[in-house]
């Protein structure tokens, strides 16, 4: 009985193996993935936390993983610039460190996946230019550019996401409602007074946004 159970077993991981290795079978696989670098405190009181932070200038943006939930002061797109964000705030917030959000890459399995393939790619690569202009501009604004100066760039970044957004209605609808939501949100935003804090919880959105996008195409 003992040869019997450890037979059934053997074969039984044999056969996961197999149907693992075969769901790989056919997949076209493209390399899109980003790393996201956000400076975070890891707060019990959330709600009164986040109020604090948006005060300081921050994002105030609840970001949700497994372990915990996190309210992320910004979010950047090198590691060195989160490391020197975190090292410039720790006297302030002594909890702050920093949190990796890893884009996947794309697994295209049906021919109809496989047939949007371009259009995913070159979409994601445009949201991530779009994104590396919105890095640059909370930089300079916290930095002292004028209010002037940050909305010609903004409005410009506005009508780029309008245009995504229309662009891709058609074959890559959940792409195209990040980038309505993000061009209205720069209209709001450069409609008054430009803040950081605005900015800052945009680019958070964008993050987790292109992470959602291609958690879509995962195996």
């Amino acid at each position: 009985m003992v040869a019997v159970a450890a037979f059934a077993t053997a074969f039984l991981c044999v056969l996961v193996c197999v149907l693992y290795a075969w769901s790989f079978y056919g997949v076209a696989v493209y390399d899109v993935s980003k790393s996201f670098y956000f400076l975070v405190l890891d707060e019990v009181h959330i709600e009164a936390s986040t109020a604090e932070v948006q005060y300081d200038g921050g994002a105030g943006f609840l970001l949700e993983r497994e372990d915990s939930d996190y309210i992320a002061l910004s979010v950047y797109l090198q590691s060195t610039d989160g490391e020197a964000a975190k090292a410039a705030v720790s006297k302030n917030y002594e909890s702050a460190e920093i949190v990796t959000v890893q884009s996947g890459k794309l697994y295209m399995k049906s021919a109809s996946q496989k047939k949007l393939a371009s259009e995913a790619i070159g979409a994601l690569d445009s949201l991530y230019g779009c994104m590396q202009v919105l890095d640059r501009e909370i930089a300079r604004l916290a930095g002292g550019a004028t209010q002037a100066s940050s909305k010609r760039i903004l409005r410009i970044l506005e009508d780029n996401f309008t245009y995504l957004g229309r662009e891709y209605e058609e074959v890559f609808s959940d792409f195209s409602s990040v980038c309505e939501s993000a061009a209205k949100t720069l209209e709001s935003c450069t409609a008054d007074i430009v803040y950081v804090k605005d900015l800052r919880f945009l680019l958070c959105e964008l993050c987790v946004s292109y992470t959602d996008l291609c958690g879509a195409f995962s195996l």
